[in-house]
């Protein structure tokens, strides 16, 4: 165990000096309502540096690393913050609400998303402190790279991270050009791809558009690219017809596979669904995932590991899933 790195044990993970000197008293899975029954908006926690909180020092760890590591990526990401969005054009288009999402999911796709859903905002994933008036969220999906991501079961970090902040600026970078494609339809909308510092919880808004399914390990899975994809999204007022939550077999194999849990260095994953704000869900330990997380720039061993991310896999695991469901 050194000052800014920790070592894997036969227990777990044993982290650093660090972050054993600037771990705050207050856990962060009490900060994400671990145990409570009632639903409420989240606690803005990590990915966050717009403002002070707990567990900051701990996580500026986490980004002076992945700057130096992904720096270029983190830079293209921020001008695209900067960069002024496509003025609103007087002449508003008016189509059915159909017609209007299936012209957004074919725009997108040409653009080089890969799934595209699309929901109500609801007011309990909005940060508490945050605002969002606008109605619905256009959630798009990109597809990231298996051998990139597979790197980090060797403890070869590098490649993973680069690969997943590339895939978080080529959504930031569609979510934007989709946005100013409905600006300039007349139709106000804004356009997100960076974690840092957005006022949606990304996660319960794809999973209600249908775009996946929670896995154990935290992450979305859907039926056409398991779980190697990052999220973007745009949110406007423009009505639209919404897509629906899917059900590809997902609880039913995490129930009964291990393969992440044993996998992750931290122990941070657990077989059983736990209670957070008030919704039965699968869920990450935050005290144990982040030190790991941290120390490496990243990590995506689980879902480099999980079966459904296999090239090709995911198809034909949702089906066997379906099909062992109906014979019970």
């Amino acid at each position: 165990m050194g000052l800014l790195y920790g070592k894997e044990t036969e227990n777990g993970y044993e982290p650093s000096l660090w972050h054993r000197w600037f771990k705050p008293d207050v856990s962060g899975n009490t900060l994400n309502g671990l145990g409570e029954k009632e639903v409420r908006r989240p606690t803005p926690l990590y990915h966050r540096q717009d403002y002070w909180h707990p567990w900051r020092l701990v996580q500026d760890m986490f980004y002076l690393r992945n700057t130096i590591s992904t720096g270029a990526v983190i830079v293209k990401s921020h001008l695209l913050d900067w960069k002024k969005p496509a003025p609103v054009t007087n002449n508003q288009k008016e189509r059915s609400p159909a017609d209007w999402s299936r012209r957004i999911e074919e725009y997108a796709i040409s653009l080089g998303v890969d799934k595209v859903g699309i929901t109500k905002i609801k007011p309990e994933w909005i940060f508490e402190g945050d605002e969002m008036p606008e109605t619905y969220a256009i959630i798009l999906a990109t597809r990231m790279d298996y051998e990139s991501l597979s790197r980090s079961r060797d403890r070869k970090f590098t490649p993973s991270v680069k690969e997943a902040m590339s895939i978080y600026y080529y959504g930031h970078e569609r979510a934007r050009k989709v946005a100013d494609w409905l600006r300039e339809q007349g139709w106000p909308a804004r356009g997100f791809g960076n974690p840092m510092g957005t006022a949606l919880n990304i996660l319960p808004a794809a999973i209600e558009a249908g775009v996946g399914e929670l896995g154990k390990h935290g992450s979305l899975i859907c039926k056409e690219m398991g779980a190697l994809f990052r999220l973007a999204y745009v949110v406007t007022d423009l009505p639209l017809e919404v897509t629906h939550p899917t059900d590809i077999g997902v609880d039913d194999f995490c129930l009964r596979c291990t393969v992440c849990s044993k996998e992750c260095p931290p122990n941070a994953l657990s077989d059983d669904k736990q209670l957070v704000r008030g919704v039965e869900r699968w869920y990450v330990d935050f005290d144990k995932c982040v030190p790991y997380f941290n120390e490496n720039s990243g990590c995506g061993i689980c879902i480099a590991a999980c079966p459904w991310s296999q090239p090709g896999l995911a198809p034909g695991i949702s089906e066997k899933m379906l099909k062992l469901r109906k014979k019970k």
